[in-house]
């Protein structure tokens, strides 16, 4: 006990002490950002000067509020360099502990496997121990995970920059007139702003050019990862067995290829990663530089509005980050290294039309024609589902009254099958809950999606096309099929279910999909406009023969309504944005709730045909088995339609930043850029800090990447289920 005591929890303890110390750190740091933001909090809540002073003169309110402005400003400016410091301090203080929490989480995952095995390991096998001794290793499983979040937590409620040197001109011309040095200042400031626009727009060319070139080779990367997955998992587990069964192979020569074999599958792996790693991270340092160069300009306050047009350039700079990707699976970087190494017409007529197939089968009217309005009405409005809830509870316990008295309960098989019950059950329950308490909000949230669409097609003649979407028809053909091929083999208790559960998930995303789908035409809207005025024909070639200070006149009108018209879309896109997060958050419980059932239904219907495979038990009836993989194939298209369903709403909302720096980069080709063009700068960053983003509760995001990360988890929980059994 004392050497385990000495191996296992002096190095972890003083690990976590290091943690400790660095929270203190990072709260210190955390502590100025929290007095900068209530700084900047008191400017947004001041009183205004009027109800202070309201029997002081109209002048001089005037004047005091000029006066306020200017110091808001300058004080917002020094927060802002404050705010600068202390990232640069956070990030210096985070590498100088980097290696060691690099260290401690390798050591963590080892004693986290280690103390949970050991504890499966004596609950399976009925082994008697010493009760302190079963406490302490409790205590200490509890430990590392407090461990764990305590550190995550310390991170996340903290987060990331650097310093630019320039000879000044007076130190090299000391004796030079001020005038003419101000007048070489001058030009060198222009020269150098002027380059930097011009080296931004070939950056931005350099990076639609690799994103092109990726998008060439990324089917053959995914590919190759799946084909290197594979043999990386068949080498090791060879050299596994030779090692642990002392296997002598009759060559030499055989292992010393297989060794060689696994050794050149990990540096073509990581020269992968590193490519497109060293790629994205030299192309996204010129943002920084750009930065360096404002503070060096600012430092000396030297910025007019030839400094301040870098503000474009860097919003430009950060909206058009380099980020390689795999189809979207996954992100081609050293997180990626990390996770493929450690898993081995809806409004009709005023009226919300809710989808026929929610209400036969979901048995709950969220949307009656009329929102009622007394409370009697409200609650009779709620009562419909009840026959069906009931139904649920009373399969749920007839299943667990069998699953109980079953006398293989104890196989791992049967407690798969008995824990993915009691996810159905927990499906049921929530669902009850979260449908009722989100009609309301639901229907009021659509109300102002009709409103934002009624503004957008009252501008233009075209909508979007409405295409069937195939998929979605193919998923609910699936989930009918597959309830009435589990009827004809009178599966009974379990049909109902282990599978109405999750077809009503399944229809809940349906639902989702239709109020996505309608939100995401509008952003196609907004698209289209802003499209139209990239596209748009020069007057001059309309009207040839017009004079020029009448083409000169047309084009300054065009353009005064094209900003405010980009305005306007601007403000619709950050309202559609909001809306669907709120769509969002109204269903993020129940999609939480949905992936931990289907993570549960997919381990389990694999690991079935997996153990019917390998210990050729046959099926009664055999077809039974073909319905299992149709099962199967239900889940994925599931899953895949879930993420589709995210993944293009996000994709075609962050557009628009695009379609604005096109814009800008269509009057600067010109040289029409004035002040009305330079607030295509305020509006690009706010579409910079409103990118649509889902999640569900903020444990993960709601995109491609999601797809490889649960891939990649059920591959490896079934691979450790079945080292239990098969």
């Amino acid at each position: 006990m004392i050497m385990l005591f000495l191996f296992c929890h002096i190095p972890a303890s003083i690990s976590c002490i290091n943690h400790v110390f660095l929270n203190k750190v990072l709260s210190t740091i955390r502590n100025q950002f929290e007095v900068i933001d209530q700084h900047l909090q008191k400017q947004i809540d001041r009183v205004d000067l009027y109800e202070i002073f309201p029997l002081t003169k109209v002048e001089k309110i005037r004047q005091l509020k000029e006066s306020e402005r200017s110091f808001n400003i300058c004080r917002i400016e020094d927060l802002s360099l404050l705010h600068y410091d202390l990232v640069n301090l956070a990030v210096e203080v985070n590498k100088l502990f980097d290696v060691t929490t690099m260290v401690a989480m390798g050591m963590w995952f080892g004693f986290v496997i280690d103390g949970t095995y050991s504890i499966i390991f004596l609950v399976v096998n009925n082994i008697e121990m010493d009760p302190f001794l079963v406490l302490y290793m409790l205590t200490s499983l509890l430990f590392f995970l407090a461990w764990f979040f305590f550190m995550v937590r310390m991170y996340s409620l903290t987060q990331q920059t650097k310093q630019i040197n320039c000879v000044d001109l007076y130190t090299i011309f000391p004796f030079t007139k001020v005038e003419k040095i101000r007048e070489l200042k001058e030009a060198e400031k222009s020269f150098n702003i002027y380059r930097m626009e011009e080296l931004s727009l070939l950056h931005y060319d350099l990076v639609n050019l690799a994103v092109a070139v990726s998008r060439l080779f990324d089917v053959t990367t995914m590919v190759a990862m799946v084909v290197w997955f594979v043999w990386v998992i068949d080498t090791f587990y060879m050299l596994v067995i030779f090692a642990v069964n002392q296997i002598q192979m009759e060559r030499p020569f055989i292992n010393l290829l297989i060794t060689t074999s696994s050794l050149f599958f990990l540096v073509w792996f990581f020269l992968i990663v590193r490519m497109y790693s060293r790629t994205q991270q030299t192309a996204n340092k010129m943002a920084t530089s750009v930065h360096e160069i404002w503070n060096f300009y600012n430092s000396r306050e030297e910025v007019d509005k030839q400094v301040c047009h870098l503000q474009l350039i860097s919003v430009r700079l950060l909206n058009t980050k380099l980020q390689f990707t795999a189809r979207h699976f996954f992100n081609l970087d050293w997180t990626f290294c990390h996770t493929d190494l450690s898993s081995g017409g809806w409004y009709r007529r005023g009226r919300w039309a809710m989808p026929p197939q929610n209400k036969l089968v979901y048995g709950i009217l969220q949307f009656p024609s009329k929102m009622p309005t007394d409370t009697l009405s409200k609650i009779i409005a709620r009562l419909w589902c009840i026959p069906l809830y009931t139904f649920h509870f009373y399969t749920f316990l007839m299943w667990l009254t069998n699953a109980v008295s079953s006398p293989y309960l104890n196989e791992v098989r049967e407690n798969v099958d008995f824990m993915a019950s009691l996810l159905c059950m927990l499906v049921i329950g929530i669902n009850i809950v979260v449908s009722h308490r989100r009609s309301n909000s639901l229907h009021l949230i659509l109300l102002k999606i009709k409103e934002i669409k009624s503004l957008l097609t009252a501008a233009t003649s075209k909508n979007p096309s409405q295409s069937s979407d195939w998929l979605e028809l193919i998923l609910l053909l699936s989930c009918s099929l597959n309830i009435i091929l589990a009827f004809s083999f009178d599966m009974g208790i379990y049909v109902l279910f282990f599978y109405i559960p999750s077809s009503i998930s399944c229809l809940n995303h349906v639902f989702l999909n239709r109020v996505l789908t309608t939100i995401r035409n509008q952003f196609q809207v907004i698209d289209q406009h802003l499209q139209k005025q990239i596209n748009c024909v020069d007057l001059n070639t309309i009207f040839p023969l017009t004079k020029v200070e009448k083409i000169r006149q047309l084009k300054e009108a065009e353009k005064t309504f094209n900003i405010c018209r980009i305005e306007e879309l601007s403000l619709l896109h950050f309202d559609l944005v909001n809306l669907a997060i709120e769509v969002s958050k109204l269903f993020d419980v129940t999609t939480l709730v949905a992936m931990v059932t289907w993570f549960g239904m997919v381990i389990d219907t694999i690991y079935t045909i997996i153990f019917c495979v390998m210990n050729g038990i046959q099926m009664d009836p055999p077809s039974l088995f073909w319905y299992t993989l149709t099962t199967l194939l239900f889940f994925l298209l599931w899953f895949f339609f879930m993420v589709r369903m995210y993944s293009r709403t996000q994709q075609t909302a962050n557009k628009m930043s695009t379609y604005v720096h096109e814009i800008w980069n269509f009057y600067n080709s010109k040289s029409e850029v004035d002040t009305r063009v330079l607030h295509l700068q305020l509006i690009s960053v706010r579409l910079l800090n409103i990118k649509l983003q889902f999640t569900a509760r903020n444990f993960f995001h709601l995109d491609w990447t999601f797809c490889h990360t649960m891939i990649a988890a059920v591959t490896t929980y079934v691979v450790i289920l079945i080292q239990f059994h098969i």
